[in-house]
């Protein structure tokens, strides 16, 4: 991209002219960002670019992770890897480097896909649970009530609507490699299969009812 060097302006529009800038690359406005890019003073474009640098380098270096925060993730995900392998199931780990764990596990109501990812930047245990249903998004508000009304009584995690239009239940905890326990780990796994199996009826049928305002 060519810088745009146009008459010598104010400090005052220069101004103007980074802040529309940033308004437009906060709100992920890509082209109009791009556009705008042509236009602004050589010198506008240049304070933007350093400033997304350092914004980069900011998050970059709040996202890095120590070797040892790294080491306690291993050397939890290698406990609860251990515990599935003696639970005789099978599961499946698509990057080594991520502590992630996929299964599937068919209950009494439905099957169901569960993700135990050990997260070393936020560091906690998070367990995914999805369910079998791809909802219309006509449909999301309804189904949002019902999930709503189901997670008012739920102790531990939530239901909750995915953006590509999936239903999971979620749990997070937080954990250090001294204090893991795996008999907590197994309890709170067990309870995310049930509540998700429990209640997979209710949600189904949320989604294939007819309302009379519809």
């Amino acid at each position: 991209m060519k810088d745009y060097k146009p008459n010598p302006i104010t400090e005052e529009e220069k101004a103007k002219q980074l802040e529309r800038l940033i308004e437009l690359e906060s709100s992920h406005d890509i082209a109009s960002l791009l556009h705008e890019c042509s236009k602004v003073h050589s010198d506008v474009l240049s304070e933007f670019k350093y400033r997304l640098q350092q914004e980069i380098e900011a998050d970059t270096e709040h996202h890095l992770v120590s070797e040892e925060e790294l080491d306690d993730a291993d050397t939890v995900f290698k406990q609860i890897t251990e515990f599935f392998n003696n639970s005789g199931w099978r599961y499946n780990v698509p990057d080594k480097n991520a502590c992630l764990a996929e299964m599937s596990f068919t209950l009494k109501h439905t099957r169901l896909d569960v993700y135990t990812h050990v997260d070393p930047i936020s560091d906690s245990i998070n367990i995914c649970v999805t369910l079998p249903i791809v909802y219309e998004e006509k449909q999301r508000l309804r189904i949002g009530n019902t999930l709503l009304s189901i997670n008012e009584h739920l102790r531990y995690g939530s239901f909750k609507l995915t953006s590509v239009r999936l239903i999971t239940f979620e749990y997070a905890y937080p954990y250090t490699s001294e204090t893991f326990d795996i008999d907590e780990f197994s309890k709170l796994f067990g309870v995310c299969l049930v509540c998700s199996d429990v209640n997979f009826d209710t949600i189904y049928n949320s989604t294939t009812e007819c309302p009379h305002f519809e």
